[in-house]
């Protein structure tokens, strides 16, 4: 069964909110910089507040950058499943049908157990419960589709 599920823009739904929590970061982190400098007595001590406050706005910016332009999918054909589910994994994860023995559903992950006894654990529990339930849905198709056996794993409270 071949799907395409994009998690790019799974967690970019408050983006005012999130552009306000940006700047206030960014503000923070100029106020204080700016007050350890003037308060500093000795010029290397300045110096060294400013060079720490342009690699914070450096880190900031990058960060931002990646969480605007990652690219997270997963995704599933006759020969493997590939998933990208980080930003700052760059390369793609790939699972090859024929090496999986058998899957279990838990409540935020999904673990496949390969052929040669290893495992391999994606853990979902940041993405929204209709998208997590749509990827089981998708895998479990999947699954019957390519013979292997799964089981869900239920909750139980305490």
């Amino acid at each position: 069964m071949n799907f395409h599920i994009d998690l790019s823009n799974v967690l970019n739904t408050n983006s005012r909110i999130e552009q306000k929590i940006w700047r206030i970061t960014i503000a923070v982190l100029v106020a204080l910089t700016a007050i350890n400098i003037i308060t500093a007595k000795e010029t290397f001590i300045r110096l060294v507040y400013a060079s720490m406050l342009v690699l914070m706005l450096i880190a900031v910016i990058y960060y931002r950058r990646l969480s605007r332009n990652g690219q997270l999918f997963i995704r599933s054909d006759a020969q493997m499943l590939e998933y990208k589910l980080g930003y700052m994994r760059y390369a793609k994860q790939q699972l090859l049908w024929e090496s999986v023995a058998r899957v279990k559903f838990g409540p935020t992950y999904i673990r496949f157990f390969k052929r040669t006894g290893r495992r391999k654990t994606l853990k979902l529990g940041w993405l929204p419960y209709d998208t997590l339930l749509r990827i089981k849905q998708q895998l479990m198709a999947a699954c019957d589709e390519q013979n292997i056996a799964y089981e869900v794993a239920e909750f139980r409270k305490g």
